[in-house]
């Protein structure tokens, strides 16, 4: 009997590691803190992609992430389709690129998040398919290291406050095709 209860806490044992790596490998990108943009109204924001490689016409995943710490419940823009993103060079030299995003009707869209929840929406996009007026040609942005600089996200409080949540940069690398 008591190697048979050994057995049963080590496959348990071994069907949580399991779950556990399934689990972060589906969340993406990294949790570690230093991803996190600063804290406003007691939430924040986190942007991140499922590879640094920015390839012309590649699909992607594009993740944002919201982490409310406060004790209530909060509302946020529902707006998560960026309408462009800015790459910085090492130089400074700045290009606005628009994402082609690649829309999936079935994942429903909900604007709350709880008290001390993360909630996590991911986005298939494109980069390099679509030139809005003003952006880049993307496929003309030199290959090398770039910052994707940080997003904002408009948030409600439970008690009305408007507060903008401002997310972290990534670094990336711009390849051609």
């Amino acid at each position: 009997m008591k190697w048979f209860i050994s057995g049963i806490v080590l496959c348990m044992l071994g069907a949580t590691i399991i779950i556990a790596c399934i689990f972060a490998v589906e969340l993406g990108f990294s949790q570690s803190d230093h991803n996190w943009g600063q804290s406003s109204c007691g939430a924040q924001l986190s942007i991140g992609l499922n590879t640094n490689i920015l390839k012309p016409g590649s699909p992607m995943t594009f993740y944002v992430r919201i982490k409310n710490s406060s004790a209530n419940t909060i509302k946020i823009n529902p707006k998560l389709l960026e309408d462009h993103f800015i790459l910085t060079d090492s130089i400074g030299r700045t290009y606005r690129v628009t994402p082609m995003f690649i829309i999936d009707d079935s994942m429903p869209f909900n604007p709350t998040v709880n008290a001390r929840e993360v909630r996590e929406w991911p986005l298939r996009v494109r980069f390099g398919v679509y030139n809005a007026p003003g952006d880049a040609v993307f496929s003309q942005i030199e290959p090398g290291n770039y910052v994707l600089e940080p997003i904002t996200r408009d948030i409600i409080t439970a008690d009305g406050k408007a507060c903008t949540l401002t997310s972290n940069s990534l670094d990336v690398k711009v390849v051609k095709k």
